[in-house]
């Protein structure tokens, strides 16, 4: 299979080191992967392996892609278009690719894109102009109140300049997620709202590691390099933050205050933060207004095996965050990295938290105080034997969750599902010509009296396609009710708090209710199908 990855970030950003990763795992499997990345570093410098890998930075010539990239792109002729994260770079990217290859097309998300909408470029933005992309159908209204809310100038700026906007962009949000066959989410909580929001297959695809590679021994106190360098002794308490700070990262503070609790307790605990900070004047303001300034090290960026050695040889690794949207859903790199080298961690029992045991794995913070996280850390710092035991507890967890080769394998599976749906996609478009939400509506005003006329009180949808998903943006077929949407394949829950079922679920068919095949496109084949699964009282919509 060819594999078209596309980030929107430099290659040496978390979440793109992670793409080759499995970039390089994919290949090793057999398949061919073409990785596009926004950045100037080079993969060679990145990783020790950046050679065997064929990436191309993003390009722009004006408005489109630079014609050597695009045809790079066709060329390798991808089967699948796979987008990490929905920020602007990336998403013209792949959209691009989209129009030029007819791929299908996978999204991986992992943050709350409303809120980093939201909050990215430091203001409050408001998010309702994505939410409107979240409908089943995306009519003529909804296109003009999504254009409506969003200003003339800021789509003419960034259109003639891509780089000048590096966060989500609404129009090509509401194009991507109406265009994807599926979704890939990076932890349990995103997978769930995906599931819920878009009703399309998720599969779960979290940061994934050699831990073959990985040491999680603990480096000696008296023979680490770097608390020789911070001129933090081995007798003292080392606690390390790795990870950046964005304009959408508004809970830094909760640490802040944390930490210096810890501090005015406990003398001999420092903090050690790596990572890019967007907000490094208010966070030293703040650092210096509760008198822990000269507590903490930032060093900034540094490379991953800079990272890894520095987390080594700290004490404990803490991961503070609100409990909102934002951190609920989302699994920050540092956490499975940090459980994979065996260091001890503070995190929030909320969101990835709820897959870890309390004192086992990990010590889990419920609360949005200073005070429970400073005690959280507290019962770290004050208890080696502790720290020893959540290490290892986080260390098997790391191997059961974030195994790089299990993780490829199940993604390799569920590729070829998705594959293999927009190949029957791609064979059924065009069988009979799609009718308009006019004929649709219509065509139920004779459908709907007739089933009632009949006595059917219930009606069962059948499939959970497009065509379906059109009907519920229009109508709930009063007055009969809507028991069940029935689909072949069943990967999705629900649809707008219908639920969906395998055939097998609705035997037998009670005699007042009725099976609408919900098609405009091959409306006789699933007449067929629906008889085949024995599905009785089985109508269409189209004469």
């Amino acid at each position: 299979m060819n594999v078209l990855l596309v980030s929107h970030t430099a290659l040496k950003a978390a979440c793109t080191l992670n793409m080759l990763e499995l970039a390089r795992e994919l290949q090793k499997k057999g398949h061919k992967v073409l990785l596009l990345y926004a950045g100037d570093d080079e993969p060679a410098a990145v990783v020790p392996y950046g050679a065997e890998l064929n990436c191309r930075r993003i390009v722009f010539g004006s408005v489109w892609l630079a014609r050597e990239l695009k045809r790079a792109v066709t060329q390798f002729d991808p089967d699948l278009i796979h987008l990490w994260g929905m920020r602007h770079i990336g998403q013209r990217a792949a959209f691009e690719a989209l129009v030029a290859t007819g791929a299908a097309l996978v999204l991986h998300w992992e943050d709350d894109e409303y809120w980093v909408y939201r909050y990215d470029g430091g203001t409050e933005a408001d998010d309702s102009v994505l939410r409107l992309a979240d409908r089943p159908f995306l009519t003529a209204g909804v296109v003009r109140e999504i254009l409506s809310r969003v200003s003339v100038e800021s789509l003419y700026r960034t259109w003639m300049n891509p780089f000048s906007y590096i966060s989500v962009h609404p129009l090509f949000f509401a194009a991507l997620t109406h265009s994807a066959t599926a979704f890939t989410a990076i932890w349990h909580p995103l997978e769930r709202f995906l599931d819920s929001t878009f009703g399309r297959p998720v599969c779960l695809l979290p940061p994934g590691y050699r831990l073959e590679a990985m040491a999680s021994q603990p480096i000696p106190a008296a023979d680490d390099p770097w608390r020789r360098k911070l001129d933090i002794k081995p007798e003292d308490v080392m606690v390390v933050s790795s990870g950046s700070l964005y304009d959408f990262s508004i809970d830094f503070h909760l640490w802040l205050q944390a930490f210096a609790r810890v501090v005015k307790q406990r003398a001999n605990v420092y903090l050690v933060l790596c990572g890019y900070n967007r907000r490094m004047q208010e966070f030293k303001a703040l650092a210096d207004s509760l008198g822990v300034l000269n507590r903490i090290h930032m060093l900034g960026y540094l490379p991953k095996s800079d990272v890894q050695a520095l987390v080594r040889g700290s004490d404990v690794a803490i991961c503070p965050g609100e409990r909102n949207s934002f951190n609920r859903l989302r699994l920050p790199s540092r956490i499975p990295e940090c459980m994979a080298l065996g260091k001890p961690m503070v995190l929030s029992s909320d969101g990835f938290g709820e897959s870890l045991v309390q004192g086992q794995d990990a010590v889990l913070v419920d609360s949005d105080s200073p005070d429970a996280w400073a005690d959280g850390l507290l019962r770290l710092v004050d208890d080696r034997a502790l720290r020893e035991r959540v290490g290892s507890g986080g260390r098997k967890k790391a191997e059961e969750f974030f195994d790089i080769h299990r993780i490829a394998e199940r993604l390799i599976a569920f590729y070829a599902d998705v594959a293999e749906r927009h190949r029957a996609q791609q064979t059924v478009t065009g069988l009979e010509p799609n009718r308009s939400d006019k004929q649709m509506l219509q065509a139920l005003l004779t459908v709907v009296p007739d089933l009632v006329s009949r006595g059917f009180k219930s009606v069962y949808l059948y499939p959970a396609g497009t065509h379906t998903r059109r009907l519920l943006a229009l109508t709930r077929l009063e007055p009969l009710n809507i028991c069940g949407i029935i689909d072949d394949f069943s990967e999705v829950k629900s649809i707008d708090g219908i639920p969906v079922l395998k055939p097998a679920e609705c035997l037998p068919v009670p005699a007042d209710t009725a099976v609408l095949v919900s098609s405009d496109s091959i409306q006789g084949k699933l007449v067929s199908a629906a008889d085949r699964h024995g599905l009785s009282n089985v109508f269409g919509i189209y004469q």
